[in-house]
């Protein structure tokens, strides 16, 4: 069950906060107090009648450190640049020659038609199955 966070959860909340430390920033109970008053969505998920997870959304313009906040989303974007770039680099390649699918990727024909079906011009599905797929869905 996802409720209406409140002050009764303040101390499950600081405990969970306290076990993912090193993932978030710390918080004690007048920061928590602090920023629960400027939540514009602050909810608690509720297993087993126990607080198990907690989010806290920020109105705009809330009192917050911007750099604690977003120094996740900048690590993140670096590493998936980097990524992105190899992945791209290695499709480039003359070498290159795309493989099966993996099995992990359940239904990817139905994903491909759905997508092609949405976003594709008339006909493109029909055009891929000739052509037996491919490369970038067969482009």
């Amino acid at each position: 069950m996802i409720r209406d966070a409140g002050e009764s959860d303040f101390g499950a909340i600081l405990r969970l906060n306290l076990e993912s430390e090193r993932f978030l920033s710390p918080l004690d109970p007048a920061r928590l107090q602090h920023l629960h008053r400027q939540a514009a969505y602050h909810r608690v998920a509720i297993i087993d009648g126990a607080v198990a997870a907690f989010l806290l959304v920020l109105r705009e313009g809330a009192d917050y450190d911007l750099a604690r906040l977003t120094w996740l989303w900048t690590v993140t974007t670096e590493q998936d640049k980097a990524i992105i770039e190899a992945n791209a680099a290695g499709v480039r390649s003359s070498r290159y020659e795309p493989g099966p699918s993996s099995l992990l990727e359940d239904d990817l024909d139905g994903f491909r038609a759905w997508y092609l079906s949405v976003i594709g011009p008339p006909g493109r599905l029909q055009q891929l199955s000739r052509r037996g797929g491919g490369r970038y869905f067969g482009v």
